[in-house]
């Protein structure tokens, strides 16, 4: 009859552990020694915590008693699983990890022997491991790509060329400028620039020595104005430039002299000194316009009297007479 039961349970799934009340090992089935590579002759006769070192635990040894005590059986619960026995690597779909032996119940029988039954969770805790994994990756890739929705949005903001703002980000800060309340009581000026002849130095000297132009126009341009304000390229080889706090007519015409000076020396552009001017039309607000299309006309029909008339300066749009006051 032993020899019956032992073929029951060596065929058995699970893992089957008897013990003694002494805690003392009677029975390793087959599963047990497939699993841990332990032999049953070898661990036969020897307390259990001498073959698994975790039932010595407090927790484990309450549960024990509790079993003998009360003659019920008790399930672990998940938050006392863990690898019993020693963990071997195992092949599972072409990956290595090591084996995760977990005691599922430990039940008395009639004969107030102890049986436990171990199971095998590496497939579930592998699961686990690719959940996390694919959690993780998925939250670097939706840091990729919040990173490139930030590199996009501000690619779309600025000139590849110069990496100055372009006409959307300059119109989306003038219409925030020109939306805030006024306490202040100042104006805010446009200037509108464009290089003189800049298509006969393109014919001349080349699309590249034109394109270096821009850059050191835009950085010129930038060193002309105050943190507070802001340069653009728009198109081609026109610029705007928005300046606020402007009390007077004269703080206006020292920015806009100021914006001149810029082109009073020639470029260096590939070993070649170039002398450049630069044309500009300037529009006030609100004194010519309360929305940021009307100022940008406004400015550029500005820009166009002074092309018409001699190249070289700029003009106010209103009473534009006065343009090329000194300072």
């Amino acid at each position: 009859m032993y020899n019956y039961y032992m073929d029951i349970f060596d065929k058995l799934t699970v893992g089957i552990i008897l013990l003694d009340q002494k805690q003392k090992i009677l029975l390793w089935n087959d599963w047990m020694e497939k699993k841990t590579e332990l032999k049953s002759e070898d661990v036969i006769g020897q307390k259990i915590f001498d073959v698994c070192p975790r039932f010595e635990e407090p927790k484990y040894q309450c549960i024990i008693d509790k079993v003998i005590e009360t003659g019920q059986g008790r399930f672990l619960s998940g938050a006392l699983h863990g690898s019993f026995f020693q963990s071997i690597p195992v092949e599972v779909n072409n990956v290595y990890s090591l084996q995760n032996l977990q005691i599922e119940q430990i039940v008395l029988d009639y004969h107030h022997y102890l049986l436990i039954q171990v199971i095998d969770v590496t497939c579930q805790y592998q699961k686990v491991h690719q959940i996390r994994s694919f959690i993780k990756n998925l939250e670097i890739e939706n840091d990729e790509i919040r990173q490139a929705e930030i590199i996009a949005k501000d690619l779309a903001m600025h000139d590849v060329l110069t990496g100055l703002p372009n006409r959307l980000a300059f119109m989306n800060r003038l219409s925030e400028i020109i939306g805030k309340p006024n306490k202040n009581n100042d104006s805010t000026a446009i200037i509108y620039l464009d290089i003189d002849n800049f298509k006969y130095i393109n014919d001349t000297h080349g699309h590249s020595a034109g394109d270096i132009l821009l850059q050191l126009t835009a950085d010129r341009l930038k060193s002309a104005i105050r943190a507070t304000d802001l340069v653009a390229r728009i198109a081609g080889d026109e610029f705007v430039i928005l300046i606020r706090g402007i009390h007077s007519r004269e703080e206006i015409i020292h920015a806009a002299n100021r914006v001149s000076r810029q082109f009073s020396n020639t470029f260096s552009v590939n070993d070649e000194q170039i002398a450049v001017t630069c044309s500009f039309g300037i529009s006030m607000f609100p004194l010519d316009g309360e929305d940021p299309t009307s100022l940008i006309d406004k400015a550029d029909v500005a820009l166009y009297r002074v092309k018409k008339e001699s190249k070289g300066g700029y003009q106010f749009y209103s009473n534009y007479d006065y343009g090329n006051a000194e300072e």
